[in-house]
């Protein structure tokens, strides 16, 4: 069995980076919740409204790239520090297409 830091990676690998959509099903509950996803201070439930954003994202920034840098697991927390980049070409997050690279750190 996967440990929760394994998932974790995976997830990013999987969904992210290979742009895998049916991994979404494999990897998330079907009840997980999301936020912001549809707006600010908007929380989703399901698996659709992540669905959808993961679709515009992967098409808007087609050469999306997620390096995890850290992973610190305890129990059944994870958290990751990663980097993300990509050029932003198509306008499916409904900002028209910059051609900039989307370039940045976050923790998750």
């Amino acid at each position: 069995m996967a440990t929760n830091r394994e998932l974790a990676i995976r997830w990013f690998e999987e969904v992210w980076n290979q742009g895998r959509e049916e991994a979404i099903e494999e990897l998330a509950h079907a009840d997980a919740i999301s936020h912001d996803l549809e707006g600010p201070g908007v929380t989703s439930h399901g698996l659709d409204s992540f669905r959808v954003f993961h679709g515009q994202l992967v098409r808007a920034v087609p050469d999306l790239r997620i390096e995890i840098l850290d992973t610190i697991a305890e129990g059944d927390k994870v958290v990751l520090r990663t980097h993300t980049r990509g050029r932003h070409l198509r306008g499916d997050l409904g900002i028209p297409p910059t051609g900039n690279m989307v370039d940045f750190a976050a923790v998750v």
